[in-house]
Parts: structure tokens; C-alpha cells; sequence
């Protein structure tokens, strides 16, 4: 399998990749700076290809894939494309019937943490950014002081989305740190709940709206698991969980004793967020 193609209308190889190093600007004007954040060389990193007839928009340019077909190039039998929403000169491609999977668009290096099934079928993994208690599975950044001390921020790489992933754990917990049952969001919120599953799923693949939306990976049902799993309610829901159970068992113990009797239900040890 093979990841997703994008033509650049009006683009050769070596003006998009002079001498094998990749145009940050002109990446960014075609709207693939984020998704393409990590490549770097051609063809190291990913593969470009001269279209010197007819693209999917009628004329030349290049086709870009960081993890390209056998068979690299332009060929309208064989291949889907759409022109991407909002962005000047940049195409959307993919094998016909073979949509890009998970492990065709994983970054080189990723963040821990779950696996929940989006809406194409198959199992993302969804970086835990922050937990209540502010530990976070990102890297962190060794900063050395004059004092002989180290302060450790979060990458400055991922500081963006580590300082905004403070709005998702008041969204997903109370006060107390328990976790909150699933809100529902206003209709016109919608766009924005989208816009965070898509940055944070970013965070360990190769996507953006577009390639989200031909995918079909968000909907109504899961967009919330998206967000409890980036600040790990599934291990906080865990916890409760083996809490509760331990109470309603020592409840129980305790109305079954007889007056004086020793409690005999095994010690249950705590369990904590790793």
C-alpha cells in the first residue's frame, strides 16, 4: 500500500526540491508544511515525479508522495483525485478502491498511546498529549542551567498543542480530577472539535483536513474518543473503575461479617496512573 499523492500544479522537481532539499516555503503554499513537517530530502524522505503533460487539473506540475506506489506518476485510470479544499495548487490522489491505511501514513517517529477504530475501520493510535496531572507522554527538552539544574518543557515542537491540550482535560474532568460523562458540543462547534481530532491525530501521521475528510476517519461517534484518549481518560476510567469495584466489595464483606469477626477480603493494591 502506498500513501497519498499530491500534484503541484505549475511545479517541477527541482524547483520543489533544489539539489535534493525540499522548499519549506513553497511546501507551505501549497498547504503541505505541517503535513509534510518531517521531510526534509528528496528522494530520502519522499519521492517527486515530473507530470509534464496533463495533471488532474489539465496541465504540468509534479507529484509528491512521502510514501509512494510502485509506480509513481499520473495515471487517471488507475487513481482518485480531488482538488484540496481551500488551498491553491494542490491535488489529492490515492489508488482506486485502495484507500491509505494507518501504517502508510505514520510518521517516523510517534507518541504513546491508544488505539481507538475510526470511522474507515482500522485502529489509530491517538498520542496521550497531557493528563490531569500534567505528565505527558511528548518529549521533553533538556535545559541546562548555570545553577547546575535541568528544566525539562515540552518540546517546542509539540508546545502548541501540549499548552492548548488544557481546555480538552476540563472537557473531559471535574474539579476533583474524576472523569466527566460525554458533553455534547454545539452544532456550530462542530468545525473546531474536527480541527483538534485532526491536529492531534497529526501528531503521529501524515494528515490534515483534507486527507481526514477523504478518509472519513472522524464522525459523531467518535470524535469524543479522539479527544478522552489524547489526555488518557481511559486509564482515569480504569482507575475509577477498580476503585469502585474495591468499595462495593468491601461494602459487602462488611455487611456479610458477623460482629467482631476479622474481614477476610484480600487487600486490593491501589492502582495509579502510570
Amino acid at each position: 500500500m502506498a500513501g497519498f499523492l499530491y500534484h503541484l500544479p505549475g511545479l517541477t522537481r527541482d524547483k520543489l526540491a533544489p539539489g535534493g532539499v525540499f522548499s519549506r516555503s513553497l511546501l507551505a503554499a501549497r498547504g503541505l508544511a505541517e503535513i509534510l513537517s518531517d521531510v526534509t530530502n528528496c528522494p530520502d524522505h519522499a519521492t517527486v515525479a515530473n507530470v509534464d503533460r496533463q495533471g488532474p487539473d489539465g496541465g504540468p506540475g509534479c507529484i509528491v508522495a512521502a510514501n509512494p506506489p510502485r509506480t509513481m506518476g499520473y495515471y487517471p485510470r488507475q487513481q482518485e483525485w480531488q482538488q484540496v479544499d481551500g488551498v491553491d495548487g494542490c491535488w489529492l490522489g490515492y489508488d482506486k478502491g485502495e484507500f491509505p491505511k494507518p501504517e502508510d501514513l505514520e510518521r517516523p517517529a510517534t507518541i504513546a498511546g491508544y488505539g481507538p477504530t475510526l470511522g474507515d475501520g482500522n485502529a489509530w493510535t491517538i498520542p496521550i498529549l497531557r493528563r490531569p496531572d500534567d505528565t505527558t507522554e511528548l518529549p521533553r527538552d533538556l535545559i541546562g542551567k548555570a545553577n547546575g539544574t535541568v528544566e525539562m518543557p515540552v518540546s517546542r515542537r509539540y508546545r502548541k498543542l501540549w499548552e492548548d491540550s488544557v481546555d480538552d482535560v476540563a472537557f473531559c474532568f471535574d474539579e476533583s480530577g474524576k472523569v466527566r460523562e460525554a458533553m455534547a458540543v454545539d452544532l456550530e462547534k462542530m468545525f473546531d472539535v474536527l480541527a483538534k481530532c485532526i491536529r492531534i491525530l497529526a501528531v503521529n501521521y501524515r494528515v490534515g483536513m483534507a486527507e481526514v475528510n477523504a478518509l472519513q476517519l472522524i464522525d459523531s461517534t467518535n470524535w469524543y474518543g479522539v479527544i478522552a484518549s489524547s489526555v488518557d481518560v481511559p486509564q482515569y476510567m480504569a482507575i475509577e473503575e477498580s476503585l469502585k469495584k474495591t468499595n462495593d466489595s468491601s461494602g459487602a464483606a462488611a455487611l456479610n461479617s458477623t460482629p467482631g469477626e476479622q474481614d477476610s477480603s484480600p487487600a486490593i493494591a491501589p492502582v495509579v496512573a502510570s
